[in-house]
């Protein structure tokens, strides 16, 4: 994920200036003919990097097949231990591994051979690693909005309404963003 500061178009070629970036894997090393998708305004295009010369990076858009996206918060993808349980007739905690985080919410998945229902509440206590701390727990309380299985995975979108939880998802949020950030100077070697 990353914040570009100029776009510079010449017909599907977009050229742009990364100012910088969040995620697991860092621009550093990437290669012309990687794929990956830009969203621009509600609407997510696929891409293959063309020449890389950061902090510049040239992409072939195909905006034949853009697809309009409905994605209302920035998930940061990241890893946490979660625990979960139902929260109507609370019970047993089912452990799980956190795949991302908004201020909305989370997405985890765990080993199960049902799939969670839409509308059902969870209890989740989370446990995130930051840098320079020990460790942050968060407890909150979330409804499911969607769950699918992936690579024999149960997958699962909880979405948070409570404002005190979800204030508390964005400081963290935040915080993540912060921790995880890279710019193009990190990459100059001095």
């Amino acid at each position: 994920m990353c914040r570009v500061e100029k776009q510079k178009q010449d017909g599907e070629i977009l050229r742009l200036s990364i100012t910088a970036e969040i995620g697991k894997v860092p621009l550093l090393g990437l290669k012309g003919g990687t794929h990956g998708h830009c969203e621009i305004n509600n609407r997510i295009f696929p891409f293959r990097v063309v020449h890389v010369a950061l902090p510049i990076v040239e992409v072939e858009i195909f905006s034949h097949q853009a697809q309009q996206v409905h994605r209302q918060l920035l998930r940061i993808p990241v890893s946490f231990a979660v625990r979960f349980r139902h929260a109507s007739t609370p019970g047993a905690w089912q452990s799980g591994k956190g795949i991302d985080i908004s201020a909305g919410g989370c997405c985890f998945a765990f080993s199960s051979p049902h799939l969670p229902i839409s509308g059902t509440q969870y209890e989740l206590d989370m446990t995130f690693s930051l840098p320079h701390r020990d460790q942050e727990q968060l407890a909150v309380t979330g409804e499911v909005r969607w769950s699918k299985r992936t690579n024999g995975e149960v997958h699962v979108g909880i979405e948070v309404h409570d404002p005190t939880q979800r204030r508390d998802l964005a400081v963290l949020v935040s915080e993540l963003q912060q921790s995880m950030a890279r710019h193009p100077t990190d990459y100059l070697l001095t």
